[in-house]
């Protein structure tokens, strides 16, 4: 889903359609306004499936193509597409996230703005990247409310650099807790909190992706055993494959700034 701004409020609206061949195509319907290409387009994606990545490369052609003039078009994804992919885990696979930067890098967007990335791989690889961090999230969004002896959690060890981050700049206690996999097949078999009691205060449950929620399930077992406190989860993208009916079994709220289509709206899903 491509939504193009130019200026400050107008919009470059198109359509998209797919012929019976399965190929994309998309044609600008922008009626009779004026648009001023002095200023930057800017093209905020949702990328979900690799048909949104060719549309965009589509659209970003129809609108150099629609412009006797050049263009400045910057790209702003809120959820970069295989970030999760990063590296190769096994003999025979794709680097993903290279391929998936690699076409990005290819439409030469002015800038390209990034939220809250899954690791520091993806600014490596895309040409002109600004990064809006979690803690530049906390600072523009106020739907969080945190109570002043709350302590954040790391779900693991490779979100924790960001997690303290952010527990320093709200001020507060952060722990750690540890992923227990089984060797033969990696599956999450438990979690290990590193803590002592921690009294009354309210957890919040810090990262950047929740697809199923079986790290946060996991994660809320001894959590739950550690406080008198209710538990929070945040998480920058929440894709939520499963639903939410099993984590609200834990979890008092979550917060999410950036939500897939189709997730179920629910009164305990603070979107942000």
């Amino acid at each position: 889903m491509i939504h193009i701004l130019n200026g400050d409020t107008k919009t470059l609206p198109h359509r998209l359609f797919k012929f019976s061949g399965g190929e994309l195509q998309v044609q600008l319907t922008p009626v009779y306004e004026v648009y001023d290409t002095s200023k930057p387009f800017v093209f905020h994606a949702t990328i979900t499936s690799s048909d949104d990545l060719m549309e965009l490369a589509l659209v970003l052609d129809a609108v150099k193509r629609f412009f006797a003039t050049p263009i400045k078009a910057e790209l702003v994804l809120p959820y970069m597409p295989y970030a999760r992919q990063d590296r190769v885990c096994a003999v025979g696979e794709a680097l993903s996230l290279r391929v998936a930067a690699n076409f990005i890098n290819a439409l030469e967007f002015d800038r390209v703005t990034v939220t809250d990335p899954h690791s520091d791989v993806t600014p490596a690889l895309l040409n002109n990247c600004e990064v809006v961090s979690i803690v530049d999230i906390f600072q523009q969004r106020h739907r969080i409310v945190i109570p002043y002896d709350s302590v954040l959690v790391s779900p693991d060890a490779g979100a924790s650099k960001k997690v303290l981050k952010l527990a320093q700049f709200l001020n507060l206690r952060m722990i750690q807790a540890e992923k227990i996999r089984n060797p033969l097949n990696g599956d999450i078999t438990g979690t290990k909190v590193h803590t002592d009691f921690l009294g009354d205060a309210q957890a919040l449950v810090v990262d950047d992706i929740c697809d199923g929620g079986r790290t946060f399930i996991e994660l809320a077992k001894p959590l739950s055993g550690l406080t008198n406190g209710k538990l929070n989860l945040y998480v920058t993208h929440g894709i939520f494959s499963k639903g939410l009916t099993e984590l609200l079994e834990w979890y008092d709220k979550i917060y999410c700034p950036y939500v897939f289509p189709g997730v179920e709206e629910n009164e305990r899903l603070i979107r942000i």
